[in-house]
């Protein structure tokens, strides 16, 4: 073994285990056990956003159409509009849930409303 060969095996062996920890901590993102986020790292898959940990029964949404109320989005475009649809400025999902894609926590949560607790997700 040269003594270049020798250099290159430690730095090849610590970036495998950069690596791993990075896999290991996407994976951890994945499954919605920590958000990435600020990152601007995010996963939209249904593990992330229905975390019925507290025995809410419904699914939660993905995006602010799926939470509602009716026939409300976001974003609602021309075409939405035409069929009844209306642009909001937020939405409710119940507590249980994180907010959709298309939203962020306002940091306010309806303790009051009938079904709640509901959390009030801002449009972005």
């Amino acid at each position: 073994m040269d003594k270049q060969e020798k250099k290159r095996k430690p730095v090849v062996l610590i970036l495998l285990i950069i690596l791993v920890i990075v896999l290991f901590i996407l994976g951890l993102a994945y499954q919605g056990y920590i958000d990435l986020s600020v990152f601007g790292i995010t996963f939209n898959n249904s593990l992330t956003n229905n975390n019925n940990s507290s025995g809410y029964p419904g699914t939660c949404p993905m995006n602010s159409c799926q939470a509602g109320p009716g026939n409300s989005c976001c974003y609602a475009t021309e075409a939405d509009r035409v069929s009844g649809t209306r642009s909001v400025a937020a939405v409710l999902v119940h507590d249980s849930c994180n907010c959709p894609t298309d939203t962020h926590y306002s940091g306010v949560t309806d303790i009051h409303s009938e079904g709640g607790p509901w959390k009030i997700c801002d449009c972005n």
